[in-house]
């Protein structure tokens, strides 16, 4: 091997190392949270629907985390019932949290979403009731998106859904890239997507 040769690996090589260090020290990164046999029973005990992740923020600029849920029925938005704001306040990076969300059923025409973030120091846990609203739907299917997933500040991304039907069979839970495939996806009586942002 030549010194030119050597050289131009040993370039190469440095580029790749900056690129790998570049990447992994921008925006966040969300993964499926894993739970042993008794947090998961105990988990279904006292919710209908929920969703678990760990998130990774590693963004040195970013300075709020949201999670929200939004309401749609028959491939159409319709609002925004909740959603949980944190600031980042800290500024060593990474931040490493899981997340949990959760949804109750309360009453006939009541439900409850909770948010809880956990840490090694601290948590945090935020709540809505929502009244007057259907929930005896007569099938229903829940999903984690494929993860894991990233994401770049000012880009927010579905992390989950929650439909609910009364006519139509639940046959595929996929697909929130696009208008075209998020309509096709919503076209149930009532969706709920969970969606992630870094800010």
């Amino acid at each position: 091997m030549t010194r030119s040769t050597r050289f131009l690996l040993l370039i190469l090589a440095t580029c790749f190392c900056f690129f790998l260090t570049a990447c992994s020290s921008s925006g966040v990164s969300i993964k499926e949270t894993e739970l042993a046999g008794f947090e998961k029973s105990l988990l279904k005990s006292i919710s209908d629907t929920h969703f678990l992740y760990e998130v990774e923020i590693n963004s040195r600029d970013a300075k709020e985390w949201k999670v929200q849920i939004d309401e749609y029925s028959k491939g159409k938005f319709v609002r925004t019932p909740f959603s949980s704001v944190a600031p980042l306040q800290d500024k060593a990076r990474p931040i490493q949290f899981k997340v949990a969300v959760v949804r109750q059923v309360t009453g006939k025409k009541a439900e409850r979403w909770t948010i809880l973030e956990y840490n090694k120091d601290s948590e945090t846990a935020s709540n809505a009731d929502i009244g007057d609203v259907k929930t005896d739907y007569t099938s229903s299917s829940s999903k984690v998106v494929d993860l894991p997933l990233t994401l770049k500040e000012g880009e927010q991304k579905v992390i989950g859904a929650l439909v609910l039907s009364d006519g139509n069979a639940i046959t595929s839970l996929g697909g929130f890239e696009d208008k075209a495939t998020l309509k096709a996806a919503t076209n149930y009586d009532k969706v709920y997507l969970i969606k992630a942002e870094l800010k």
